[in-house]
């Protein structure tokens, strides 16, 4: 996990670990360290999930779960709104 609970540094780790840049990809830490700091009320990394998972970087694509974490995103500070609507019109 990401222990420090740093906004953007733990969600940049959570998000380079979905796509493995800077290392070996690796699903589950990432996905542990970015619902862990969308719980600690993080927008980013809560965009970061959906985003993730509407592009298939934490397995298989789930537009559901992506909408789920982008207007967990929106709800918290407005991050991610935009994206939220532009998935629903798909």
């Amino acid at each position: 996990t990401c222990e420090a609970h740093e906004y953007y540094a733990c969600g940049m780790l959570g998000a380079m670990l979905a796509r493995g840049e800077g290392g070996p990809e690796d699903d589950a830490r990432a996905r542990t360290v970015l619902e862990a700091d969308c719980a600690d009320g993080r927008s980013f990394a809560c965009a970061e999930l959906g985003l993730a998972w509407h592009h298939g970087d934490l397995g298989e694509v789930d537009d559901g779960a992506a909408l789920g974490w982008l207007d967990r995103a929106c709800a918290i500070d407005g991050r991610a709104c935009e994206q939220a609507r532009s998935l629903r019109r798909r």
